[in-house]
């Protein structure tokens, strides 16, 4: 495959990534909520089900503090993905790993406070500014990720040139 095919399909990626991130943080308090929510609902009723609970008030806050994990988690996950994404897009570039690394990191945690600033101009939703750290952690980890697993590409290419 070409490069200018590898740019094109990466950067297309990344974009169409960035936009589901959009979408999905333009749905109203209701709908965010109907969607973890029921993400929620599923792991309790996988996972908790059979758990003690002393009350409906006790399986609440479980169910509330399980909600919050979910949250950040599909936060963490939309940037790491989207953090794995970039680099591999700029390495299209003939850049090295740590500029690579650094900049696709800076634009994921950049995009992620953008999200966050309009995510305030959606009904009932909220700018977290711990949101973004969550997703900048995701992205670092999405960029360490793709850039191990680049390396460990390379290398075995290398080896094999070797080999011949």
């Amino acid at each position: 495959m070409s490069v200018k095919m590898r740019r094109f399909l990466l950067g297309t990626a990344t974009l169409l990534w960035m936009i589901l991130i959009f979408s999905m943080s333009s749905g109203t308090s209701e709908e965010s909520a109907a969607m973890s929510g029921g993400l929620t609902d599923l792991v309790f009723r996988l996972f908790f089900k059979n758990l003690p609970v002393d009350g409906p008030e006790a399986e609440y806050v479980l169910r509330m503090e399980l909600e919050f994990f979910i949250r950040k988690a599909a936060h963490f996950t939309e940037f790491l993905i989207l953090g794995g994404l970039m680099v591999s897009f700029l390495l299209q570039f003939r850049l090295g790993f740590f500029t690579a690394g650094i900049i696709a990191w800076a634009a994921a945690v950049l995009y992620a406070a953008t999200d966050e600033f309009h995510q305030t101009y959606v009904a009932g939703r909220a700018g977290m500014q711990f949101d973004v750290l969550v997703d900048a952690a995701g992205a670092l980890f999405g960029v360490l990720i793709f850039l191990g697993i680049i390396a460990v590409i390379r290398l075995r290419i290398r080896e094999k040139a070797g080999k011949a």
